[in-house]
């Protein structure tokens, strides 16, 4: 005898959780690069060091892998120095390791398909101001 658990499809649900948008601690440059993932902290902590810094621009985005449907939430760092070189941060899917494409706003995100089923688009469940 087959437990009726074993026959329905399994559900799989995509949940995450993202903290968009700047703290305390990101409104200094230094402070957002020493948050970033090793390779990405020491590439633009040189460049800060050491380097006449121009101009940076940082920012906490949503990405989303136009190959396999991944969304990530991912720092974001741009640094123009010395004679106009720039320096920025690109973002590498965990799931597949193409590269993502930032989602620019917030509504654009329920235009995405479900990463897990590609079947449904993904909701926003919760919004609030968190810092």
């Amino acid at each position: 005898m087959q437990r009726l658990c074993d026959r329905l499809p399994r559900m799989r649900f995509f949940k995450r959780q993202f903290f968009m948008g700047f703290s305390p601690m990101d409104i200094n440059f230094k402070d957002h690069v020493g948050f970033m993932p090793g390779g990405d902290r020491a590439r633009f902590s040189e460049i800060v060091e050491n380097h006449h810094v121009e101009s940076t621009r940082q920012d906490k985005p949503i990405y989303c892998c136009q190959d396999c449907g991944d969304v990530e939430m991912k720092r974001y760092a741009l640094v123009v120095y010395d004679d106009g070189s720039v320096l920025e941060t690109k973002a590498v899917c965990p799931r597949c390791g193409k590269n993502m494409q930032i989602v620019r706003r917030v509504d654009e995100i329920t235009t995405l398909n479900c990463p897990e089923c590609w079947k449904g688009r993904i909701a926003i469940t919760d919004a609030m101001l968190w810092d």
